[in-house]
């Protein structure tokens, strides 16, 4: 969730393209989430009720949380996302939006069990950010953070990952500096409780794989927000080139001549999880 000054989010392009290209948070991750905060609940005596989804964007993490809930509410700042949102999970009826911020959390003290952040944390002001989730976390209540750095495309036994991680290195003029603590897996993110769990990428315990073709890779590098600003700061043409020269290296690094003769293409997500858990008064 972008911070309101800076509203990448906002763009209907962008939302749209999030939908279409970005991953759902898998099984295995969802549920070390869901049991920590069962567990400290637990202890606290009582049940987890309210889950918030924060920086919900269209909604991908909502759906995976909705089962283990009563209450799943998703909160963003921006508005097209949440319609966006609401539209992909109308089928679930515990499932609601909320405008808001993640400094200005629009819940009661002491009221949510559960705060998730999907690949939004490294958006957020953290002083102010921990002190509202203190605020209107239960005793026994966690903050849940994950997300994955990039995509590990796969295509005629080809691994492209270093690829896709030049292409983001190219845009480092438009990632903001909060983006960096993805690239240590939140673990460099400040300490908020001594409950304290750390799971990184390497052990492949929280991967996603999506089949599909180039279409779907270039349509990821595309929904970045760095792509987005190279669009607004530079114009439509240096971020068509952008992608363009994306594409050829994409090819060429996978071998494919033509379209016609690119075959299947699988991307590999790898996500990370911190979190942290409220402490019983």
């Amino acid at each position: 969730m972008a911070k309101a000054a800076d509203m990448v989010f906002a763009n209907p392009q962008l939302v749209e393209r999030y939908v279409k290209f970005r991953p759902t948070p898998p099984p295995t991750l969802i549920n070390a989430v869901v049991e920590h905060v069962r567990e400290g609940r637990r202890k606290a005596g009582g049940v987890a009720e309210l889950c918030v989804d924060l920086g919900c964007g269209s909604g991908q993490s909502m759906g995976p949380l909705a089962p283990h809930f009563p209450s799943v509410v998703g909160v963003d700042v921006s508005q097209p996302q949440l319609d966006m949102a609401a539209q992909e999970l109308k089928h679930l009826p515990n499932v609601s939006f909320r405008v808001g911020s993640a400094e200005g959390l629009p819940f009661g003290a002491n009221s949510v069990d559960l705060v998730t952040c999907c690949a939004a944390v490294h958006w957020f002001n953290f002083e102010t950010f921990y002190k509202e989730v203190d605020r209107v976390l239960r005793p026994g209540g966690v903050l849940a953070c994950y997300s994955y750095i990039t995509c590990s495309p796969l295509c005629n036994g080809r691994d492209l990952c270093s690829v896709i991680v030049e292409l983001y290195h190219e845009l480092d003029r438009y990632w903001t500096e909060g983006h960096q603590h993805l690239w240590k897996e939140y673990a460099s993110l400040p300490p908020l409780y001594p409950i304290d769990t750390h799971i990184g990428s390497q052990d492949g315990a929280f991967s996603v794989v999506v089949e599909g073709t180039m279409e779907g890779v270039l349509g990821y590098v595309s929904s970045w927000s760095a792509t987005d600003k190279l669009r607004k700061n530079e114009g439509e043409e240096a971020a068509a080139d952008y992608l363009g020269r994306a594409k050829k290296r994409l090819f060429e690094a996978a071998g494919i001549v033509t379209e016609e003769s690119e075959g299947a293409v699988s991307r590999r997500y790898d996500y990370f999880l911190r979190m942290w858990q409220k402490p019983h008064p």
